[in-house]
């Protein structure tokens, strides 16, 4: 009888971990969505000589703002925190905080940050799908990492737009919806 009940502790252990990792479908939705439009608006407004660097933060404090809310609300319903969501938030924050370095290093330089976020994305989205045994998040990682490729050193000034929303429904969207449609099924 123990070694039954030592099984089905691991097993709930199991489903928490799926079900806590299935829940970030949302910020990957969230952020990709939000991302890739900014970008091609973006790259309309480059393409035709309009300067609105401003939808940038003001589009990246709304995600926050909506990714804030969220997890508040989510942290709250969750019944366990795995060991899964503690990798998790420490990639996750650790990604937060070299973004911030990231993108203020690359605007006061006046350089394009999109290479180098892309390359930071797919870092933290490879991981989370490598500790998720989650390949469709490995996979988006991989795209996030050949567009930072393609951004840094293929393609123009104006173009460095749309690959990078390109590389976002490739990398956050596409998996997140997978993700998303994953909890669902598995509800």
């Amino acid at each position: 009888m123990q070694t039954e009940k030592q099984l089905e502790i691991i097993e709930a252990m199991v489903q928490a971990s799926r079900k806590s990792q299935q829940r970030n479908s949302f910020y990957y939705i969230l952020w990709g969505i939000i991302m890739a439009t900014v970008s091609i608006v973006e790259y309309y407004c480059a393409s035709n000589n309009i300067i609105f660097w401003q939808i940038w933060p003001i589009s990246g404090t709304l995600g926050g703002v909506i990714s804030g809310i969220y997890g508040y609300r989510e942290g709250k319903k969750s019944e366990v925190n795995t060991t899964t969501d503690l990798v998790s938030s420490y990639i996750w924050s650790s990604f937060m905080i070299t973004l911030a370095f990231v993108i203020t290093f690359t605007v006061v330089n006046h350089i394009h940050p999109h290479a180098l976020v892309l390359a930071l994305a797919g870092l933290a989205t490879f991981a989370s799908g490598g500790i998720s045994r989650f390949k469709p998040l490995m996979l988006g990682g991989i795209a996030l990492w050949i567009g930072a490729i393609i951004c840094g050193f293929v393609v123009t000034d104006v173009n460095i737009s749309i690959i990078y929303a390109i590389s976002l429904v490739l990398g956050y969207v596409i998996p997140g919806l997978i993700l998303r449609k994953k909890e669902i099924n598995e509800a």
